[in-house]
């Protein structure tokens, strides 16, 4: 029997650009922008990575465009198994939506930072982060 191999692979750079400052509801609008994105058309899959996609028995991805997106540009001719369960963990959820920080605007990246902090003292307390 050949030996099994399971490929792992991020989706490709969504085409989705963000600039400036953003406000809390600002964030909210470009999560659902970028969830709709696909990926960016001059940005290829490594070679080598093409070459073991070809290969793959099975292509599974997310229900997101820029995942089934990057599968079917990764992978021409493969079917694609969509499942909802590999999308990323929600930057928001019911159980810990984003802090307002009464209308601050910050860019994308501090709104980052912000996440990151906000999920490392919620694991830190024991909490789930999601």
């Amino acid at each position: 029997m050949p030996e099994r191999e399971l490929l792992l692979v991020r989706h490709g750079r969504s085409s989705h650009v963000a600039r400036g400052w953003l406000d809390v509801d600002g964030v909210r609008r470009w999560m659902v922008d970028y969830d709709a994105a696909e990926i960016m058309l001059h940005h290829p899959p490594p070679p080598t990575l093409e070459a073991l996609a070809q290969d793959a028995a099975r292509v599974i991805a997310s229900d997101l465009p820029r995942t089934v997106a990057s599968a079917v540009r990764l992978a021409p001719g493969h079917a694609i198994i969509r499942a909802a369960l590999l999308r990323e963990a929600p930057l928001e959820t019911a159980a810990m939506p984003f802090p307002a920080l009464a209308g601050v605007r910050l860019p994308l990246r501090g709104w980052g930072l912000v996440f990151g902090a906000r999920w490392l003292a919620a694991w830190m307390r024991g909490a789930s982060p999601r």
